[in-house]
Formats: C-alpha cells, structure tokens, sequence
C-alpha cells in the first residue's frame, strides 16, 4: 500500500464519517471501501462510459496518449 499513490480530498464532515464507521464496520481500510465504491459505480455506468474510463485512466498509468502515438 505504501507503494500507492497518494490521494488527499476534503470531504463534509457526514461523508467522512460514514466512511469511518464504514471502515471500521467492514473491517476494511478506507482506500479499500473508496476502491469498491468507485467499482460499484462503474459497473452501474453504459459500456461506452466504461471503456472511456478504462482508455483514460491507462493512460494516466502510463499508457500513450494519441499525441505521444503520433510522434
């Protein structure tokens, strides 16, 4: 974990602690309930949003972007 990225976000203070007490209920580190949720959410989303996900964030991993293909 230590080797993620890191991420800060300000979030309301509601928000925050149901990600508390969810974290704690589940059993789970936060960054572990965030990553299900942005995967719960991508799964409700069409495909052709999903496949624009997946392109842009290959990319962001270090994938080649149109620009860097064409050179």
């Amino acid at each position: 974990m230590k080797d993620y990225p890191q991420l800060s976000i300000r979030l309301p203070g509601d928000v925050k602690a149901k990600l508390q007490a969810l974290s704690i209920i589940a059993a789970k580190p936060q960054w572990r309930i965030i990553t299900e949720a942005i995967d719960c959410y991508l799964r409700e989303r069409p495909d052709g949003e999903r496949r624009m996900v997946d392109e842009l964030a290959g990319r962001s991993r270090g994938g080649t972007t149109r620009a860097q293909a064409r050179r």
